[in-house]
């Protein structure tokens, strides 16, 4: 941990040297929350789901009004490395529904996530679905930036 902080010291010093720190800026997040609910049901086996090399896409939208109240939905798919390699075919979908009020730079929001297995015919195979997911989040959120 101290490597990389003296190794993002010297990147910001090397970059401060070559261009105006005017041309800087940083953005910061803490967000703390609460899950009131979740549950993460695996229908098949009971094995450890190996996530490494895992691609996705992510798509994420939001509408305010009156500057203050917002709604807003996203969505993440899935897409595992097979033995073929990386194909169009998901595994799965991440679905995002968030509902809140900024003011400033703070956030106070309610989130409701869902994981579904995508059920898909690869090489005339039938895709058994594994697992499902679903949580949800109420929480706080302090967002800016710094220039």
């Amino acid at each position: 941990m101290k490597r990389v902080v003296v190794f993002l010291l010297l990147m910001l010093l090397l970059v401060s040297s070559v261009f105006s720190l005017d041309m800087l800026s940083a953005e910061f997040a803490v967000e703390i929350g609460w899950l009131p609910q979740g549950v993460f049901n695996m229908y098949t086996s009971r094995e450890v789901f190996d996530l490494s090399n895992t691609f996705y896409t992510s798509m994420e939208a939001k509408v305010f009004l009156f500057e203050y109240v917002f709604v807003g939905g996203g969505i993440d798919t899935i897409i595992h490395k097979s033995a073929e390699g990386y194909s169009f075919v998901p595994d799965g979908n991440d679905y995002m529904f968030i509902a809140g009020i900024r003011v400033g730079i703070v956030e106070i929001f309610y989130q409701h996530n869902c994981l579904h297995p995508a059920p898909t015919y690869t090489y005339f195979r039938k895709f058994a679905p594994q697992w499902e997911a679903a949580y949800d989040r109420i929480g706080i959120r302090i967002e800016g930036k710094i220039k």
